[in-house]
């Protein structure tokens, strides 16, 4: 089996959970978060222009355009990114709030022209008079949110729109939007979780590590290990089994070993005694003085003392060897 190691293991599962968050953390966003943001911004453009156009209608006929910008200005400084602009059919275009780069130059374009403007994007929406804003995807997310005509003091009229603006907070290398901002918690916690579970089975397998060394420090050399991967605490179990197999070889062998010692000194013992008989018995005869011996009996018993001895001499010869 090809040597795999843990870290590109523990690094693969990492960025798997990573990459399974971020594609939940954009599911939510384009599926829950962004239709609130939406509904949550043209409810409040719709309540914003209801007041602007009541109360640019009480504006003096000869009201300057700062008046108007200051007007517009004050209305744009909600949370929500919304900026709104009044567009007088007399030509021209009062902004109440700065816009991004190109967006004045193409909304002005589209207002002479009727071209849909870089920038704005989205479904048609409540119009005055004039064509509708074509939906134009763009990645600023900018569109029009709400359009009403608007009459002023005397005969001045015009269109009051209400432009949508993605905020963002600027952050080092770009910009991250304040959605992604929000949910970046849950993000987190989903990669939080991810960690969890992944050093949750590495203890696991730490443990069983641990717990086949507590079996066989208490003697139970038969234990073994299961999780035997390619990965370093699987060859960590693998190593730890092959010594746990060797040390109950080796314990099988000194019992085997222990056994044949007891039954050789068992042996040897037998071996022993039988010429040490022999010899007490001779010696106890020769010096019984109411056994009368001849000559040539008393030489018998000692030439069998002798043999006696030889052999003895010969088994503790053999046992030195051993």
């Amino acid at each position: 089996m090809k040597a795999t190691s843990l870290f590109w293991k523990l690094s693969g599962t990492l960025l798997l959970v990573l990459l399974a968050a971020m594609v939940l953390h954009s599911v939510l966003i384009v599926l829950f978060f962004d239709p609130l943001v939406e509904r949550w911004s043209e409810q409040r453009a719709k309540s914003t222009i209801d007041g602007l156009v009541r109360e640019l209608s009480t504006l003096s006929p000869d009201a300057p355009h700062d008046s108007l910008a200051a007007l517009l200005r004050a209305a744009g400084t909600d949370p929500g990114g919304l900026r709104y602009v009044f567009v007088p059919d007399s030509g021209g275009a009062v902004f109440g709030g700065p816009l991004p780069r190109g967006f004045r130059r193409g909304l002005a374009r589209h207002l002479e022209h009727g071209a849909a403007a870089p920038g704005i994007a989205g479904p048609e929406v409540e119009h005055g008079p004039g064509p509708p804003v074509a939906a134009r995807p763009d990645q600023r997310g900018m569109r029009i949110l709400v359009r009403r005509p608007v009459r002023l003091a005397g005969d001045r009229s015009g269109e009051l729109m209400a432009i949508g603006l993605k905020p963002a907070i600027p952050l080092w290398p770009g910009a991250l939007s304040r959605r992604a901002l929000l949910l970046f918690p849950l993000t987190l916690t989903v990669a939080a979780a991810g960690g969890l579970l992944i050093f949750r089975m590495i203890a696991r397998r730490l443990a069983a590590l641990e717990e086949l060394a507590g079996r066989v420090a208490a003697g139970r050399l038969d234990s073994r290990v299961t999780d035997t991967g390619s990965d370093e605490i699987g060859r960590l179990g693998s190593r730890l089994n092959q010594m746990t197999e060797r040390l109950e070889t080796a314990r099988h062998d000194q019992e085997a070993g222990e056994q044949a010692r007891r039954q050789l000194l068992a042996d040897i013992s037998h071996e022993l005694i039988t010429p040490l008989t022999a010899i007490r018995m001779q010696a106890e005869t020769m010096l019984d003085s109411s056994v009368a011996l001849t000559t040539e009996e008393r030489v018998g018993y000692l030439k069998g003392v002798l043999e006696e001895s030889d052999r003895m001499n010969r088994l503790i010869q053999d046992l030195l060897d051993l």
